[in-house]
């Protein structure tokens, strides 16, 4: 029964670590590593459990290995950066060894605490549930909040810019910094107190400090994190400016095209030919000026552009609109860059290829839970580029480009507890988008 109640309290414990660092990180587990979080709780478990059953070691010791071992599973199975995961689990432990002390401390004035903590017993693994139930707690208020404190591109084990490569080093520098001075603190006071039975008398003033010093911590990250937002959004700013530059130069030369072509009509004194030529651009500039049943203009707009767009390009896209879209769970900067960056590359895939009916069919509905967002082309992927497709770099275009547009697609849609995925069909390719519909 005693190996029971053990397996038991570490399942649970090790549940709370991990449960922690995956709301730490944003780690979709509801949907994305859903598999994968229960590979590392189950095998996790079992590890610690083995190795504490089989192997007799100091407690510092026995504490280091069962920390190992989540560090290399995450790093491992979330495919998560060594030093991210290092990083997190060292704060996870630390939040767990606090919130214990804290616990303890409150129920040794109940209990003989002392006592229980020397069996393997049902008592031992309730009084264990306060500390444990106080972390799940904290981490269901990061993911409900949707708390981040550690940009997106330096989790994963992609290969980073110069200017993300700067950034992580110097977050890892002040994150190790910070957790060394917590977790050897918060760890001497309850390892003394609890373990060794030694008083201490400044107890209360290390968990005054330690809190105290967790939120400032994390005030520093979101400061950090704040930079680099306003950054990265006045970069996108000047991408777009230049994008429609670039749209607007393009339209003038057609007009002037449009001139020339007109007067040269009129010098023949073709006049059936000058209205037709005429009509056909009053229908073009209806097409333009149309408006889309959405609740947001930048949305409208933007369609209706990347629709001009392809038809210059010899493609039909069609736009069907089932839901205005009002209760959108991100910015409209944010929708309107997954459409575009999904559209455009439909565009560009299309542009070169002979074939006469070239179409692009646009989809935007919604159920009562969730958005979802069509975007088809005629044409399939290879099997081969489909399974790479998400991934930072990958690009199938020639010359200088970075391949950021899809895995920037995808991070923002993950971001939102959303989902996309690639669908390959005979004779056309749809790439599926869906968003929870905010509350």
């Amino acid at each position: 029964m005693d190996y029971f109640f053990k397996i038991f309290g570490i399942f649970m414990e090790f549940f709370a670590i991990l449960f922690f660092c995956t709301a730490f990180l944003s780690i979709d587990i509801k949907k994305i590593y859903r598999n994968e979080f229960l590979a590392i709780w189950f095998l996790g478990s079992i590890g610690v459990f083995l190795f504490q059953t089989f192997i007799t070691v100091p407690p510092y010791i026995n504490f280091s290995i069962s920390l190992g071992i989540l560090l290399l599973l995450i790093s491992t199975l979330m495919k998560v950066r060594l030093l991210i995961s290092l990083a997190i689990v060292v704060l996870s432990s630390c939040l767990f060894i606090f919130f214990e002390f804290v616990s303890l401390s409150i129920l040794d004035n109940f209990f003989d605490v002392y006592l229980i903590l020397e069996q393997t017993s049902l008592a031992r693994v309730l009084i264990s549930l306060p500390h444990i139930c106080a972390l799940v707690l904290i981490s269901m208020l990061f993911y409900v909040f949707r708390i981040s404190f550690i940009p997106w591109k330096i989790i994963h084990s992609e290969k980073l810019d110069k200017h993300n490569k700067k950034h992580f080093h110097k977050y890892i520098t002040f994150l190790f910094i910070n957790l060394a001075f917590i977790i050897i603190m918060v760890f001497t006071v309850s390892y003394s107190e609890f373990y060794l039975g030694i008083e201490s008398k400044g107890a209360f003033f290390v968990i005054i400090l330690c809190t105290t010093y967790l939120l400032f911590f994390s005030q520093q990250l979101l400061k950090e994190e704040t930079k680099r937002l306003e950054q990265h959004l006045d970069e996108q700013y000047q991408e777009d400016v230049t994008k429609y530059f670039r749209l607007i130069k393009s339209q003038r030369h057609d007009f002037v095209h449009h001139l020339n072509t007109l007067y040269g009509l009129i010098l023949q004194d073709n006049t059936q030919a000058t209205r037709e030529y005429i009509s056909e651009l009053i229908e073009d500039v209806r097409t333009t000026n149309e408006s889309l049943p959405l609740s947001h203009p930048a949305m409208s707009a933007l369609l209706l552009t990347l629709k001009q767009k392809a038809s210059m390009r010899g493609i039909d896209m069609a736009i069907i609109i089932n839901s205005p879209f009002e209760s959108l769970p991100c910015r409209v900067s944010e929708i309107s860059r997954v459409i575009g960056n999904l559209i455009d590359n439909a565009i560009e895939e299309l542009t070169p290829l002979p074939q006469e009916e070239k179409w692009i069919e646009v989809i935007l509905d919604a159920d009562g839970t969730d958005y979802t967002i069509l975007i088809s082309n005629c044409g399939e992927i290879e099997e081969s580029i489909s399974q790479s497709i998400f991934d930072y770099n990958f690009t199938t275009k020639e010359g200088d480009h970075q391949g950021l547009g899809l895995p920037e697609t995808k991070r923002i849609v993950e971001s939102y507890n959303g989902l996309i995925y690639l669908e390959i069909d005979e004779g056309y390719t749809s790439f599926i988008v869906s968003l929870p519909i905010a509350t």
